[in-house]
């Protein structure tokens, strides 16, 4: 590959890359402002000495942004799942 084409190639595709990042970049400002749920924190159920929790994994939609909604599984809500408080040792 000569010299003077790789330079052309190597400027065009530096052109392309930051052009690119800067319309994503903008893209993604917008989607910071959305909040992201905190999962519930679920505490288990002792149960002859060992701990249980009740989890439901199902098929559900969440709305991450404003009028799309969007297929997600999830346990026990929309999206995601509950935090589980356990400790080293716990069964």
């Amino acid at each position: 590959m000569k010299r003077r084409i790789f330079l052309s190639l190597s400027s065009i595709t530096a052109l392309a890359l930051v052009t690119g990042c800067e319309a994503k970049e903008n893209r993604n400002i917008q989607s910071l402002n959305t909040k992201l749920p905190i999962p519930q924190l679920l505490k288990p159920t002792l149960r002859d000495g060992v701990n249980h929790y009740d989890l439901n994994v199902q098929e559900a939609q969440h709305t991450f942004f404003e009028g799309i909604k969007t297929d997600t599984y999830a346990i026990n809500s929309s999206y995601l799942g509950p935090t589980l408080l356990m400790q080293d040792g716990d069964k």
